[in-house]
């Protein structure tokens, strides 16, 4: 199986939910039953998720430029999906129809107003 991987809560300061994403990655990187495991950050392949530990931009100045956003989510569409996205973080990015998500606690539900919208 192939997974890909989002990785948005890694940050120098884990949270609970940024130490679980870790410790996830690191766990499907050495099971044998993934064939592949692609780390995702904004819906675009990241290497080196160290650099997000150290608190790192993910992405040169050049690929934060909006055109090149663009293209690549436009190039993305284009290819077919080979992979199943697990999103750790309670959601799935924009553009992936079917995925896996993880709810950590519907708080939520219960207390929206603690929640960014």
């Amino acid at each position: 199986m192939n997974i890909d991987l989002g990785i948005e809560a890694l940050s120098p300061q884990l949270t609970g939910i940024g130490r679980y994403t870790l410790e996830l990655m690191r766990g499907l990187q050495v099971h044998a039953d993934i064939g592949s495991l692609r780390t995702m950050y904004q819906n675009r392949e990241i290497g080196d998720t160290i650099r997000l530990l150290q608190g790192e931009k993910p992405f040169s100045r050049y690929q934060n430029n909006k055109l090149y956003t663009v293209l690549m989510k436009t190039r993305a569409h284009l290819r077919p999906r080979l992979s199943l996205y697990h999103g750790p973080n309670f959601m799935l990015p924009s553009g992936i129809e079917g995925g896996i998500i993880t709810v950590h606690d519907m708080s939520v539900l219960k207390f929206p107003e603690t929640h960014p919208p």
